[in-house]
């Protein structure tokens, strides 16, 4: 073997201990991931950079149809063109409905316009392979390259196709993790409908509260997953009221002090419950956190203003706002602009002042403030 020889060969050996050593990596940091949108963050991520591509995107297929999902250096444009696509339409299409790699040299394809774009943006290479779980397809990931089409020779197509295995299994079981994850939150939901029913005067009360809550998220920016951990909290929030008596919380008049001390513990019963549930750790936070007072004189534990996260001080206001809106057994319900009033009156103190005139915009301008 000659010199030259040597000295190549020796190169596409350590070009693939790379490649084998990339594929722990990002199968490694890929398996470590459970929420789904970070799974698919990490995939495109590293596979743009294990890779070397110029850009990276990940399609999942739902109903019939390759949806975007994540990507990582599309253009500004391109991101604006881009569009859902049927299976067996486009090459990635193709490359799903065959479950097969495909391979493009975008400088002589000129049958499929939907390259366009990326050849204008310099794309030389694409490939695509699909992401298959126990023989079922579940999307496609996709790679572009300013490189020679010869760049994907067959040691980057083995590892693409290794790289998509081990996708494809993350994927799964980031699926399963939240269908499991969606099964407990049931569970316990329906729990704290339980505990709102013990009385007739408090029925519905979490799920008034989840809406009226999410409504203020949304109005405060709040991403889908964070508006989702603030839903959650809501129907969580009185979770521990499982373990207050019925003679208090049915108590047809005002309660002793003695009785209002314990009705007092229910934050932190309802962190006792919902602890075993790690992926619930900010929710838990908000339901110890929902009884507790802008100006420190809350509980359970007497935080004040920015000690307290902003889910919790939505939970304080919106949970006040339902309490007086509805009627109890010692008393008639507060009209709608008493509710307000008393909400006004309290900004500052017992409520964050930001929050209250979120609110109140919100239920303006969404026009259920309830009337009496």
């Amino acid at each position: 073997m000659s010199e030259k020889e040597e000295k190549s060969e020796m190169e596409e050996m350590e070009r693939r201990a790379d490649y084998f050593s990339a594929l722990l990596k990002v199968s490694s940091a890929i398996s470590s991931e459970i929420n789904l949108d970070d799974v698919l963050r990490t995939i495109v991520r590293k596979t743009q950079e294990i890779t070397r591509a110029d850009v990276c995107s990940l399609r999942l297929l739902e109903r019939g149809w390759l949806v975007p999902r994540s990507s990582v250096g599309h253009s500004n444009e391109y991101l604006r063109r881009q569009k859902k696509l049927r299976v067996g339409e486009s090459l990635a299409g193709l490359a799903v409905q065959e479950k097969r790699m495909i391979t493009v040299d975008l400088t002589q394809d000129k049958l499929h316009t939907s390259f366009e774009l990326m050849r204008e943006e310099g794309m030389r290479s694409f490939l695509c392979t699909p992401l298959i779980v126990k023989g079922k397809v579940v999307g496609a990931l996709s790679i572009y390259t300013k490189r020679k089409v010869d760049y994907l020779n067959q040691d980057a197509k083995d590892f693409m196709s290794f790289l998509a295995e081990q996708c494809a299994i993350a994927l799964d079981k980031a699926r399963l993790y939240g269908e499991a994850k969606e099964a407990y939150i049931s569970s316990i939901a329906a729990l704290s409908s339980a505990i709102d029913a013990r009385d007739e005067y408090t029925a519905g009360h979490s799920r008034e509260v989840a809406e009226y809550a999410c409504a203020c998220g949304k109005k405060l920016g709040f991403s889908t997953e964070r508006l989702k951990g603030l839903e959650y909290a809501a129907l969580l929030h009185d979770i521990g009221k499982i373990g207050i008596p019925d003679y208090i919380l049915l108590k047809p008049s005002s309660l002793a002090d003695s009785e209002w001390q314990i009705v007092k513990t229910h934050p932190r019963r309802g962190e006792e419950i919902l602890k075993p549930l790690h992926f619930l750790k900010d929710v838990i936070t908000f339901v110890r956190q929902h009884q507790e007072r802008y100006n420190g004189t809350g509980y359970p534990d007497g935080l004040k203003d920015k000690k307290i996260s902003l889910e919790a001080k939505i939970l304080s206001v919106v949970d006040a706002y339902q309490a007086m809106t509805s009627r109890r057994p010692y008393r008639g319900a507060y009209s709608h602009q008493e509710a307000v009033k008393e909400l006004k009156d309290n900004s500052g103190t017992q409520f964050d002042p930001v929050v209250v005139d979120v609110f109140l915009r919100t239920l303006k301008r969404k026009g259920q403030g309830k009337k009496s």
